[in-house]
């Protein structure tokens, strides 16, 4: 079942209506054990200082845990 279930990918836009996806291009990966072994979805991204900050939720539409992924917005390309 590792191969089924929801992932973040990614996608650009130059004008933030016409999106292009980059199929096969996961955001963030599935966790081996924990909340996340099967789905991690309904992103929200904010802006906190000089990161981005990523809350999703896991397995069951969150029902096993949220998660929080960060990053420097200077990383980004």
């Amino acid at each position: 079942m590792k191969d089924r279930g929801y992932r973040l990918n990614h996608a650009r836009s130059e004008d933030g209506i016409h999106w292009e996806r980059e199929f096969g291009k996961t955001v963030l990966p599935l966790s081996e054990e924990g909340y996340d072994t099967k789905n991690n979805w309904y992103p929200c991204v904010i802006e906190i200082a000089d990161e981005l900050w990523m809350f999703h939720v896991g397995n069951a539409f969150g029902a096993t845990g949220i998660g929080l992924a960060t990053m420097k917005k200077s990383a980004l390309r």
